[in-house]
């Protein structure tokens, strides 16, 4: 049913429609880069920064003059003792957690705008904005549910993820209906393709993994902040370049494959 929709071609349609983007959506592409981390400094040092001698937990006066090697012994023994605070560990890995799902949610209903503007070029129209609360619920609906099937078994959670990825596309198409409608038409839209919008983002996704990593400065020579600051600002731009491009080809994907199954509708 699906076997016209190419990945190739998606790529050339999407270049394509790079021509048609406006400012709106390269300031909400910047704005979701800065959120997904590609504005950090991405600072290194050189390997002759560490100590050789550092890699093993052996007491040494010439690298520690002001600490007695019984005080050195009391370090190491507390810790050892690591693990009664397991408690800690776990209160900041829940609190890490907690802030990934708000950032999380932050960024997919923020993407709902990108796709918004997207999904005007695609079909040369303006559309109504979804209310802003609908777009919460059912981005947090989504992102949870992903969330949830990746902690307790990791493929059924990538599967989940798969099945609400079309989500802000049905949000853009249908701006007016309960959220419970909305998750329903996007379970709907994504039958049948799951495989495909794995394997088209996986190659996506490495495509633009290899582009990042060449584009970087301090990749081939690292150690030089001037070096660090000028890659993190190419950075930005290739993450911004790629939000973009990447959501372009997602909507132009859903496109595809919402016009395939309007036509089999029609057809019946």
């Amino acid at each position: 049913m699906y076997k016209s929709i190419k990945f190739f071609n998606l790529m050339e349609e999407s270049f394509l429609l790079l021509k048609k983007t406006n400012k709106k959506i390269w300031i909400i592409g910047i704005i979701i880069s800065i959120l997904s981390g590609g504005l950090i400094i991405n600072e290194t040092v050189g390997y002759d920064f560490y100590p050789e001698s550092y890699d093993s937990m052996v007491y040494d006066d010439t690298l520690y003059p002001d600490v007695s090697s019984e005080e050195f012994m009391t370090f190491t023994d507390d810790i050892s003792a690591l693990p009664s605070f397991l408690g800690l560990i776990f209160a900041g890995l829940l609190a890490f957690l907690t802030i990934g799902v708000v950032l999380g949610i932050l960024i997919n209903t923020v993407s709902y705008y990108l796709c918004k503007y997207i999904y005007e070029i695609l079909y040369d129209k303006e559309i109504e904005k979804a209310p802003l609360g609908l777009v919460v619920k059912v981005n947090a609906i989504a992102l949870l549910k992903t969330l949830l099937g990746l902690i307790f078994f990791i493929i059924p959670g990538i599967v989940i993820g798969l099945k609400y990825a079309p989500v802000n596309y049905v949000l853009c198409k249908h701006p007016d209906i309960s959220s419970k409608e909305i998750l329903s038409k996007t379970r709907e839209m994504s039958r049948g393709i799951k495989w495909k919008t794995f394997m088209f983002n996986l190659l996506l996704s490495i495509i633009g993994g290899i582009l990042m990593l060449l584009s970087e400065p301090n990749t081939f020579a690292p150690g030089y902040i001037t070096l660090d600051i000028i890659s993190s600002i190419i950075s930005l731009i290739t993450t911004t370049l790629f939000t973009v491009f990447s959501m372009l080809f997602s909507m132009k994907l859903f496109s595809c494959v919402d016009e395939i199954k309007n036509a089999n509708i029609d057809y019946l």
